[in-house]
């Protein structure tokens, strides 16, 4: 066997196993990051979530409950209460078919403010006003400071000591 020969052996045998090595580390690479690529679909609860504390809208016969985490200064939530939620609510709401339960999630580390936004609204339903508040602060959701959070309530008809009194937390 030539010298030619046995080199063009050697390179086609470091070809063969570079190629295996590069073929066994992707493969590797996939197999330790499957989860990332395909997360596993999410389980369904065993048991009912609690929608304790929760603000409800819509039948409390409806055969189901809508859960929503929400934050006021959040832009996709806000997106979804003024693009997602009227259809829903006028087909599936005001029939009776669905019940939507309100949670606050304000994001506060993300949206300064949130906290005091979750709290306002709160604080209108104790005057039976809190879904026309919700409504106020997704319209509104930037400059949300306190002195702008009384004058939405007092726009929405909110007794203003009461709001007041409620928001500082007495």
């Amino acid at each position: 066997m030539s010298i030619k020969t046995r080199r063009g052996s050697i390179n086609l045998l470091l070809d063969v196993v570079a190629t295996v090595a590069a073929v066994t580390g992707c493969v590797l690479l996939a197999w330790l990051n499957w989860d990332k690529f395909f997360p596993p679909k999410p389980k369904v609860p065993e048991m009912p979530v609690s929608i304790a504390g929760a603000t409800l809208r819509g039948d409390d016969a409806a055969p189901v409950v809508l859960i929503e985490y929400s934050d006021y200064m959040c832009p996709y939530c806000a997106r979804f209460e003024t693009d997602v939620l009227p259809p829903l609510a006028l087909q599936y709401i005001d029939t009776g078919r669905l019940q939507l339960a309100f949670k606050q999630h304000p994001l506060e580390r993300l949206h300064r403010g949130a906290t005091k936004a979750a709290e306002a609204a709160l604080c209108a339903g104790r005057q039976g006003k809190f879904w026309e508040m919700h409504e106020a602060l997704f319209r509104q959701p930037k400059g949300l400071d306190e002195s702008r959070l009384i004058a939405l309530a007092r726009d929405l008809g909110v007794r203003d000591r009461d709001f007041e009194r409620c928001l500082a937390g007495c």
